[in-house]
């Protein structure tokens, strides 16, 4: 299981309605994997919530989705404690029977290039 990463930051307005993030400290963005987009578990205050990390300028933010925040009773400018937890789960993706039949080589085998494409989407850590 991965590690949760602890640290505290401000609930800040993002665009849209409700939407809200909160910047991840430097200290924790190579933790996080980097300057990159991630699925990921979240804590605000205890509340449990499943977000995405993403760069924004230079830096980290964790998105805060309306109802964690509003569990956690917290609103736009509040100072809160964070966990941030990686998603490293495979995801496996499901072919309609039609898309199946057209991936597959000569002999309903699936070529190396084909092979590799499979086991990105099935093993990637990221979106």
């Amino acid at each position: 299981m991965a590690d949760k990463h602890r640290f505290k930051s401000t609930i800040e307005q993002a665009r849209g309605a409700g939407a809200t993030v909160a910047l991840v400290p430097t200290e924790v963005i190579p933790e996080l994997g980097g300057l990159k987009q991630k699925r990921a578990f979240g804590w605000v205050n205890g509340v449990e919530f499943m977000t995405v990390t993403f760069p924004y300028k230079g830096t980290l933010y964790v998105g805060v989705p309306k109802a964690a925040r509003v569990a956690a009773g917290l609103v736009v400018g509040d100072e809160a404690d964070f966990e941030v937890m990686l998603d490293r789960s495979p995801r496996k993706v499901e072919l309609a029977p039609e898309l199946q039949t057209g991936t597959r080589g000569r002999g309903g085998h699936v070529d190396s290039r084909e092979a590799g494409l499979q086991e990105t989407l099935l093993f990637s850590d990221g979106l």
